[in-house]
């Protein structure tokens, strides 16, 4: 009713996104700059609202715009994970995982990592630099697609699963491309929001809500985490 509505939008404004409407099964990793338990308008330090990790701002800012983003420049911002080796993709091995990420790129940068780690059993999300391609490194296993990051000041929502040894990459919960991979994924796996750091690949653009499943979210649950 609008009744609810209204009493809804009065909740936000005062106390911040909860995450409601996601899928909660399986949901081992939370950071959302929208979400106050997880950030709570400043300071340098970001929550995981499901496991124990935190995160701390290195530059990256805080902008109160679409209930809360943060704002990367490309050059020398992001947010790093010391703990994540006891984290959200820790010895998970060969198993199944969704990690999402919502983003907006503005402007091209020398490549541009949504999230990464160097590691050999890490996981990386980026553009390729020289292609515009997305790009994602499993393990070592190099799964690179034909869908070009748009720069064009919208929010998209990247999601990558695996299942067995599938991998599919989801843009605004659509399957875009299909891969395989079977590498290991191992202690962290992911240590940085908006970099990578082998020769500082950064994020040019705005970043919000990532999160990360123990699990492969169906075709349909992608498309309900997008809508809602």
């Amino acid at each position: 009713t609008q009744l609810q509505r209204i009493k809804r939008e009065v909740w936000i404004m005062k106390f911040g996104s909860i995450t409601t409407g996601i899928i909660a099964d399986g949901l081992v990793f939370n950071v959302d700059p929208a979400n106050r338990a997880s950030y709570p308008k400043t300071g340098t330090t970001i929550n995981d609202t499901i496991g124990s990790n935190t995160g701390t701002l290195n530059g990256t800012t805080f902008q109160d715009i679409d209930r809360g983003v943060f704002n990367f420049d490309g050059i020398d911002d992001d947010i790093s994970f010391a703990s994540v080796n006891s984290g959200p993709l820790y010895d998970i091995g060969t198993g199944d995982f969704t990690v999402s990420v919502w983003a907006n790129a503005v402007t091209k940068t020398n490549y541009g990592t949504l999230i990464g780690n160097w590691n050999t059993n890490g996981l990386i999300m980026w553009r390729v630099a020289t292609s515009n391609v997305f790009q994602c490194l499993i393990g070592g296993d190099s799964f690179t697609t034909t869908y070009t990051i748009p720069f064009d000041d919208t929010w998209h929502y990247y999601l990558i699963t695996r299942s067995g040894t599938g991998v599919t990459l989801y843009v605004d919960g659509i399957s875009v491309q299909i891969g395989t991979s079977s590498a290991t994924l191992a202690s962290n796996s992911i240590s940085y929001i908006g970099n990578q750091p082998h020769n500082s690949r950064r994020w040019k653009g705005t970043i919000t809500n990532v999160q990360i499943y123990n699990r492969a979210l169906s075709a349909n649950e992608v498309l309900h985490n997008y809508n809602a």
